[in-house]
């Protein structure tokens, strides 16, 4: 949601939902862009761990998204 900027309302909107497994029903409704922010970037810097070369002493991030703030951390 790109137009989200011009309104101070973030890009991306992440949420999650706790079921009760019997009935079916919602228990809790929770906000988790930042949860998905970390998620995003700890899979990317596992996934480097095991297929970047050994010697690799550089890492380029292409963009300047929220994610990047994330991925670097994660690195």
């Amino acid at each position: 949601h790109p137009k989200n900027t011009f309104k101070a309302l973030q890009t991306e909107a992440a949420f999650g939902i706790l079921s009760d497994v019997d009935r079916g029903y919602p228990v809790m409704i929770s906000e988790m862009c930042l949860l998905t922010a970390l998620r995003t970037a700890a899979t990317s810097a596992l996934v480097a761990k095991y297929l970047a070369p050994e010697n690799s002493t550089t890492l380029t991030l292409i963009g300047n998204g929220a994610q990047s703030e994330y991925q670097a951390l994660a690195f």
